[in-house]
């Protein structure tokens, strides 16, 4: 679990890095792309804010496919190369060389006006094209934000349906949480419950053992602890009884048992 919560918390500091100057006419940078394994490539984006001041990278596992791109291009010899990553939010042009297992160039960000307007129509303005860019690679699409809309959650600002798209947080999980006895009041609430991997099965597990009905902020502060259905067993095994929320947390802390 560990290792999930990194790589998410990772994927959502590349992604919000993106938005850190939010009013730059154009976005602009570098990409380049390197072997990862038999099936897979690192693409990396890198941007200078317009004052030269800030910068922001992202990086990821993609296939050569989903670039537009083929493996004759990769290991073959050195050659110009453009292809475009097309999104609802807008086309990411990358101009360069590819060849010999690696390939780097630069690329430029055209923001489209009509997902600008439909987001702003829904509540989640966008505050520039770095803002929209985000969007597009994380490919924050309308229909994504009309599917949390139907489980509750509209109007919500862009900078933090960055935030849930990078912790993959969709309307099904919030859905299934809801079910599971969850009602999420933020929706900063969904991401730190997304980031700490509390499902509606660690839900279902805890309320199996007495503790039903737990505010997030508890569940995830369990799950930080790796306090589970197996830990509150041994608990009641050691004759403790049915502790407080607070009193497990503590037990866990100092490593009573």
């Amino acid at each position: 679990m560990r290792r999930r919560i990194e790589m998410l918390a990772i994927s959502a500091a590349l992604a919000l890095a993106l938005t850190r100057v939010a009013c730059a006419d154009t976005v602009s940078g570098t990409w380049k792309i390197s072997v990862k394994d038999a099936s897979t490539v690192q693409f990396e984006l890198r941007s200078v804010s317009d004052d030269g001041t800030r910068d922001s990278e992202d990086g990821r596992s993609v296939t050569l496919a989903s670039l537009g791109l083929s493996q004759a291009q990769l290991t073959g010899p050195n050659g110009p190369v453009t292809f475009t990553l097309a999104h609802e939010a807008g086309d990411i042009v990358c101009r360069g060389t590819l060849g010999g297992g690696w390939g780097a160039g630069t690329f430029s960000f055209t923001p489209r006006a009509a997902y600008a307007s439909a987001m702003r129509s829904r509540g989640s303005a966008i505050r520039g094209d770095r803002e929209q860019m985000a969007g597009a690679m994380l490919d924050i699409t309308i229909a994504y934000v009309d599917g949390l809309a139907k489980v509750g959650f509209d109007q919500i600002p862009f900078k933090d349906l960055i935030g849930m798209r990078a912790l993959d947080v969709t309307p099904e999980y919030i859905a299934d949480m809801k079910s599971a006895g969850v009602g999420f009041l933020y929706a900063r609430e969904t991401v730190e419950a997304r980031a700490l991997d509390v499902t509606p099965a660690f839900v279902r597990e805890m309320a199996g053992v007495g503790y039903p009905n737990l505010p997030v902020r508890q569940l995830v502060q369990l799950r930080s602890l790796s306090i589970d259905a197996a830990y509150v067993r041994k608990v009641q095994a050691h004759g403790l009884g049915h502790l407080t929320i607070q009193k497990l947390v503590e037990a866990k802390a100092m490593n009573v048992i």
